[in-house]
């Protein structure tokens, strides 16, 4: 694993092993969601409106221009559920992690401040708001390299050169060369890359139009940006 590997990355990474991390990787993550726009307010307040025709009660789930009913939002919960239990059959297949292990134990609890959107600590009459907080291995989050070895997710921590001289090793090859490959620009790489370089502010819109398909997503947490991002 390199510098991030959560969630989907993670996801493919449990058919290998073992498992190696350079010390500076951000893995784990192991969750699900699905982001579904909702501008019926905006379109509501600005006259726009949407002439729906549709067979079936809740084919319009998901759409983005009227509230979810409590059954359209559970078609989506179901199916981001179903997803999230693959995603533990496929680490269980992979670590020696039981699905209970990776969902229900807590690895630790303890009281944190708490803070603002700043990152501040709030203070409340001179003493810092504090709260629980607890993990769980397949809670959504991120681990470090260390953290990811200490709770079963990965093997050992590891940089790609001693990585590569492991695998030769466990193959029984005593001399071995690694190619490395990288991926060739395409067009709109290299005029984006000009464009950066003149130092002029564009749009990228590879990623737009999917990102206004409602899927589900295997992403890191806070990564909600990356749905803006190409290739995902």
């Amino acid at each position: 694993m390199g510098g991030v590997a959560a969630s989907g990355g993670y996801y493919v990474a449990t058919a290998g092993k073992p498992i190696s991390a350079e010390p500076s990787t951000i893995t784990g993550s192991i969750g699900v969601f699905a982001a579904l726009p909702n501008v019926a307010k905006l379109a509501n307040d600005n006259g726009v409106k949407v002439e729906l025709i549709k067979a079936g009660d809740i084919k319009a789930s998901g759409s983005f221009f009227h509230e979810m009913s409590p059954q359209e939002r559970q078609t989506w919960q179901d199916t981001v559920d179903s997803a999230y239990d693959l995603f533990l059959d496929r680490v269980a297949a992979g670590r020696p992690l039981s699905k209970p292990q990776l969902r229900d134990d807590v690895l630790f609890v303890k009281q944190i401040a708490e803070r603002d959107d700043k990152g501040n600590v709030k203070i409340v009459k001179g003493n810092p708001v504090m709260v629980k907080y607890s993990r769980k291995r397949a809670d959504g989050g991120s681990f470090t390299a260390g953290e990811a070895v200490k709770y079963g997710l990965i093997d050992k921590v590891e940089d790609l050169p001693a990585a590569i001289r492991s695998a030769a090793s466990a193959a029984g090859l005593s001399q071995f060369k690694a190619v490395m490959y990288d991926k060739e620009p395409g067009l709109l790489d290299l005029l984006l890359k000009i464009q950066a370089k003149e130092g002029q502010p564009g749009l990228d819109l590879r990623g737009l139009a999917g990102t206004l398909t409602p899927r589900l997503w295997y992403l890191s947490p806070s990564a909600d940006g990356a749905i803006l991002a190409p290739g995902q």
